[in-house]
Formats: C-alpha cells, sequence, structure tokens
C-alpha cells in the first residue's frame, strides 16, 4: 500500500484540498491481489481504486469504451515473429489509469493529510474503477505510439505497426508490431536496439516493468524453440487450476468435449445440488470461452452451445460444462503449434456448418483461417436464421468466411505482409459450391437478395 501512494505522490496523482460546493466525492477502496511471475512465484500488489459505481452516466463520464487487442492479432503477430525471426518481448505499464481529468476523493484512513473530516483528495489524474478510465488510458497510449512513428492499425486499433526504410544503414527495412491489452504490452521486431528503443521510450512516458522475452501473454503460455523456428501456444496452468477449482484434479478423463449421446447432459439424470448455480455457472463458462477463444478450438463447439443457457442453466447444463473440464484433463498437453516449414500455404480457410442440429433447428457455422500453415482464426458460432438445406446452411458459413476473410485482407495489407490472391476457401458442399460459382438464379435461391458471397470468392 505505501509503494501504491508512493508512486502516486511522485506522479502527484493528488493534492489535499476542500471539497468545493455542489461537487460530490467519488468513494474509494483497497483491491489486494497477487500474480504470478514469469518464474512461477508470487508477486502481491495493491491497487488503490475509486467506486466508479456512484459516477452518473452522461454527467460524471461519457464515452467508455477502449479497445483492446483482438485474439486473432495476437495470432497473426506470433505467426508472422516466428515466420521471419523476429525478436519477441513483452511488458507491463506501471503507470496505467493515472491520466485524465479532476475528481474529488476522501482520504484514506491511516493515510491522511491533514484533518480527514476538512480536506480532501482532488484527484489529478485517473485511477482504476472509474467508468472512462480505460478510454482515457487508451488515448494516452495512442499519443505516445504515434509520437514514436507508430501507426495505429484500421483493422485492429489496438494493433501499432511500424514499417520504415532506414536509407541511412545499408537500406534495411524496421518492423515491428505492438500490440496493447490494456496495460500489458506484447511488441516483435526484426530489430533488438529498435525494440529496446522502444521500449525505453514507452517507459519513458509510463514506466514498464520489461518481462523480456514472451513466456506468458494474458493467461497464454509461450513456448520457444529458437533452431528449429517453432512457438507453442497453450493453457496448460489455466487448465490445471480449473481443475483444481473445480475438485477434478483426480477425475476419469474423457475422450471427447462432449458426450455423444447427450451433449449437454442428461435432463432426466440426478445431480448433485450447486450452491447459486446461475453463478457457478456462468463463472465456469466464462473460463471454457477464455479457453476455446484463445488456445482451445476443439472445445469451441460445445463451449458455444453451453454459452446459449447463460439465463437459464440446469443441472445438467452444469455436469456438461464439467464434463468439458473432463476432456481438458486429458487433453492437456495439446498445443497450438507456429512453424516455419517452408510450406506455408498462403492464406486459406476451411469452413462447414451442421444443418438444422439444434432444438431450435439453427444450424452452427464453423470455420478456421490459417496463414503461413499456422492457425490464426477460428470461430463456432449459432446462425442467425433457420436455413432450409444443407446447402443454404453452408452458403451462410461461406458469407461468415467472407466476412473474415476481407478483416484479414485488410489487415495483412496494413502491415504489407504479401497473400496471394485468389484466397482458396475449403468447402465440402457442391450445392453450396455451385450457388455462388455460377452467376445464376436458382428456383431454391431466388429469395436471396444480396450474393455477398459470389462478389468476393
Amino acid at each position: 500500500m505505501k509503494t501504491e501512494l508512493q508512486m502516486m505522490k511522485d506522479m502527484q496523482v493528488y493534492r489535499v484540498t476542500k471539497l468545493l460546493e455542489g461537487h460530490k466525492a467519488i468513494g474509494c477502496r483497497w483491491v489486494l491481489e497477487f500474480k504470478e511471475d514469469n518464474k512461477g512465484g508470487s508477486v502481491y500488489k495493491a491497487h488503490l481504486v475509486a467506486q466508479g459505481f456512484s459516477q452518473v452516466p452522461g454527467v460524471a463520464y461519457g464515452a467508455t469504451f477502449a479497445p483492446i487487442i483482438k485474439p486473432t492479432s495476437v495470432r497473426l503477430l506470433v505467426t508472422l515473429a516466428n515466420r521471419h525471426d523476429w525478436e519477441m518481448d513483452m511488458f507491463d505499464a506501471k503507470r496505467a489509469f493515472l491520466w485524465g481529468v479532476l475528481i474529488y476523493m476522501p482520504q484514506l484512513k491511516g493515510f491522511e493529510d491533514g484533518d480527514w473530516h476538512e480536506v480532501i483528495w482532488l484527484m489529478l489524474c485517473m485511477i482504476y474503477g472509474l467508468k472512462q478510465s480505460a478510454l482515457e488510458w487508451y488515448e494516452q497510449v495512442c499519443t505516445v505510439m504515434a509520437d514514436l512513428g507508430f501507426v495505429q492499425s484500421e483493422s485492429d486499433h489496438a494493433l501499432f505497426y511500424f514499417d520504415r526504410l532506414d536509407k541511412v544503414v545499408d537500406q534495411v527495412r524496421t518492423h515491428c508490431l505492438i500490440g496493447w491489452h490494456v496495460d500489458d504490452g506484447m511488441a516483435a521486431s526484426n530489430s533488438r536496439p529498435f525494440l529496446e528503443w522502444v521500449k525505453k521510450w514507452i517507459a519513458e512516458c509510463f514506466g514498464i516493468k520489461d518481462l523480456g522475452p514472451v513466456v506468458k501473454y494474458l493467461g497464454v503460455q509461450f513456448k520457444c524453440d529458437c533452431s528449429a523456428q517453432w512457438i507453442w501456444m497453450h493453457q496448460s496452468k489455466y487448465i490445471s487450476f480449473l481443475l483444481q477449482e473445480y475438485g477434478l484434479t483426480d477425475c476419469n478423463p474423457v475422450r471427447l468435449p462432449a458426450d455423444p449421446k447427450a451433449p449437454l447432459g442428461d435432463s432426466m439424470g440426478s445431480y448433485p445440488d450447486v450452491s447459486d448455480l446461475h453463478h457457478t455457472y456462468l463463472k465456469l463458462v466464462g473460463k471454457l470461452i477464455y479457453l476455446a477463444v484463445n488456445t482451445r478450438p476443439d472445445i469451441s463447439y460445445i463451449v458455444n452451445a453451453l454459452a446459449q443457457h447463460n439465463a437459464r442453466p440446469e443441472p445438467h447444463h452444469f455436469a456438461a460444462a464439467k464434463w468439458v473440464l473432463c476432456y481438458l484433463a486429458r487433453t492437456i498437453g495439446l498445443r497450438l503449434l507456429f512453424t516455419c516449414d517452408g510450406n506455408d500455404g498462403g492464406l486459406h480457410a476451411y469452413a462447414d456448418a451442421s444443418w438444422a442440429n439444434e432444438v431450435s433447428r439453427h444450424s452452427v457455422t464453423s470455420y478456421t483461417w490459417y496463414y503461413a500453415g499456422c492457425l490464426i482464426s477460428h470461430v463456432s458460432k449459432k446462425q442467425v436464421t433457420v436455413t432450409l438445406s444443407s446447402t443454404k446452411a453452408k452458403y451462410m458459413a461461406a458469407t461468415h468466411v467472407v466476412q473474415e476473410e476481407l478483416w484479414l485482407w485488410s489487415l495483412l495489407a496494413e502491415l504489407n505482409m504479401p497473400f496471394s490472391i485468389p484466397v482458396p476457401v475449403y468447402l465440402d458442399n457442391s450445392g453450396a459450391i455451385a450457388l455462388f460459382s455460377v452467376a445464376k438464379f436458382h428456383q431454391c435461391s431466388k429469395h436471396i437478395d444480396t450474393h455477398y458471397v459470389s462478389f468476393h470468392l
């Protein structure tokens, strides 16, 4: 606590004053936590946070949304770094959120400056807990990155890139990518001196904790084999934590992520009572979603199905979610592999759809995108409309693939990374392929007003 307050004093985050008439002070409290460091130990931290729930919308704050780097962008950054043999580092900003506008806050008992009842803190900067803190911090990051010569990506607003040709030193082109997830940064560059200079500049602005080469970023572990140009992404520690949290460390592992006979559990079965089932279920499904989005595409389908029952979960839904944990216990060693074997395969996708197998009769779209032979994007989600045939279901799946394709095109073009055109999309339905390959309207497709796919494939 003393370290946190001393840093705030050094940065002149607040000053002691009296509360002006007509103003209201926002409460505050301490949040104590510990984080795992790169060596497996624990680092204890104390954060002074504001009680932002007392802020009035439209009066105390306006916009609040602040972009963070997309998981697809993280995987693409890793792919490019591995393919071009770039240096990859990570860092943590120490003085995040200590920027912004003026607010009043009562002094902390035990750390008073003057009479606790008469004087108050005038916060000259934003702190954690305020509704607009994330946006103020993001805007500050954008300013600093622009001063460094980085360009903000139009496709992912939390990704910044530097691409310039040094005409003085042997016509060398310097590449650097930096992604931000709030105050956690990941950087990749083909120049170690340039990367060190960038980190030094950011440290002067915000104060950073240089974590060195990427080992663990946002709960995702990285293992690199520089000689073979292999990088693995996995979340084995996170899975072990989940198994321990839900008492499944010694469970009986299963071979599939869902029970083939009852994917969402047997509604007629008997299950043990779960205290506060709704909150417990939401918590578990949220953690499974984090796994599916980052490193475990093999559980995306069942996790998507479980998430559709977040509003009113039943005991059998919770049992199905624990089944997924038993599957993860068996497959805890599975990892995403990023390799550079010379046969990159360019940019390509695989798409599919399960037709009308949901209770609501909605089909489910699934696709994966690969770049340079590495998985960079994957999705499994329920389609918004009911289709009358598998052809139409997979036609809609191809539409979702094309939407992602256009976004990937724009991102790769911004980063000046090569990819061949046309981009192949693999689909296993001849009817759907014929529907957007032949520029004709058929009896079964005349109701489709916009043939979106046909314009882009």
